[in-house]
């Protein structure tokens, strides 16, 4: 048995729509930077799974695996070409052996396996870090203040029907989610 099968491996398969997600993105997230908001709140590094956004090619599937020892959390994040808030992708998700899931809306396909997705819970009531908008409103800052800066017992599963899912997890997640294979 090859060395390589016994790493704690996330597969993942992502095929992108056009003109849908202007920037789309899956980062390895290995900590909190709270001086700043969006992608660079998340400490870690960008997966080679997606090429930069000027090498993606849409309805292409890229496909790869992750070492799951490498990182704490996985996040894609697609933003809409409209910058709409609302339209955005929200996908943070954690390794999990044997679990799977997928997402599934206008501007992307994909299959996680060896993972569990996660929501994205808003910043308690007394978060006075800030007054900054931007800050505050900032997805993946919420993710990464809530899984770093709090008790992580706060970051639960997107899918878990027990908790009603605010409006700061994408619809996404549950909405457009199908157990199964998609490719």
């Amino acid at each position: 048995m090859p060395e390589e099968s016994l790493l704690p491996l996330v597969e993942v398969k992502i095929m992108q729509a056009p003109d849908h997600y202007g920037i789309l993105w899956l980062k390895r997230v290995t900590g909190f930077n709270p001086k700043y908001h969006c992608v660079r709140s998340l400490v870690g590094s960008y997966s080679a799974i997606l090429p930069g956004k000027d090498e993606r090619q849409p309805d292409v599937l890229y496909a790869g695996v992750e070492d799951a020892s490498t990182f704490d959390y996985l996040y894609l994040c697609g933003v809409h070409v409209s910058f709409n808030l609302a339209l955005n992708l929200h996908v943070p998700m954690r390794y999990k052996e044997g679990a799977s899931f997928t997402v599934m809306d206008d501007g992307v396909d994909a299959v996680f396996t060896n993972a569990e997705a996660l929501q994205v819970p808003p910043l308690p009531a007394e978060f006075d870090l800030t007054d900054d908008e931007a800050f505050t409103r900032c997805r993946n800052y919420q993710f990464a203040y809530n899984a770093y800066a709090r008790d992580p017992a706060v970051i639960v599963l997107a899918d878990d029907p027990s908790v009603e899912l605010s409006d700061w997890v994408a619809d996404s997640v549950r909405e457009h989610s199908t157990q199964g294979e998609l490719f």
